[in-house]
């Protein structure tokens, strides 16, 4: 995810932070089993594999459909 992640900051613009859940209790409790997890503040944009659909929407880089 990270590596796909990286390529899409060429295209579209954000800003990016890779943060190890495994020390904080909080985020193990919050996202233990969803990781490797793309998120922004409380919102889960997506989980396990990168969905760029979803992280396009996300960023209002989509075509404003659902």
């Amino acid at each position: 995810m990270w590596q796909h992640l990286q390529s899409l900051r060429e295209t579209l613009a954000f800003e990016l932070a890779s943060i190890n859940v495994d020390s904080d209790p909080d985020l193990q409790r919050r996202y233990g089993t969803l990781i490797p997890v793309l998120a922004s503040e409380e919102e889960i944009i997506c989980h396990y594999y990168l969905d760029p659909v979803g992280l396009e929407r996300f960023l209002g880089a989509g075509s404003g459909t659902e």
